[in-house]
């Protein structure tokens, strides 16, 4: 075999361990996504898995997604500020706003987010998500 070909017979077999290996490692650490049809249930995770809610939202409207600090616990630590995705081209349409959390302690929680202009303290959120969750 000339060198040529062992070298490369050798480089692939090298990156396709690498890869392996790497895929091996992000097992507990893979994103799982919740939407609208999971509000009310639970989930289990993985200590250092990532929780992905993502849920409708038009912050042209001054609406926005957040924790309810009132009900934040030390289980579930948010990563990152919230992500939002337009889903329409018209000016104003609304689109999808995603909020990650990560499962930082071992320990049980009931996640609670509200759907509402964050400078009206005090009123009544639009709407509510809630999601019970079980970290091991």
């Amino acid at each position: 075999m000339s060198s040529f070909k062992q070298w490369m017979t050798y480089g692939s077999i090298l990156m396709l361990t690498i890869a392996s290996l790497t895929l091996a490692g992000c097992g507990s650490s893979k994103e799982i996504t919740l939407g609208a049809k999971d509000n009310g249930t639970q989930i289990e995770l993985e200590q250092g898995q990532t929780l992905a809610i993502a849920l409708d939202s038009n912050p042209t409207t001054g609406y926005s997604w957040a924790r309810d600090p009132a009900k934040a616990g030390d289980v579930l630590v948010q990563v990152g500020e919230a992500e939002y995705k337009s889903q329409s081209k018209l000016v104003g349409g609304g689109g999808i706003e995603t909020l990650r959390y990560r499962a930082d302690a071992p320990g049980k929680t009931t996640l609670t987010l509200i759907y509402r202009r964050p400078w009206e303290e005090g009123a009544k959120p639009a709407q509510t998500y809630t999601l019970e969750v079980s970290v091991r």
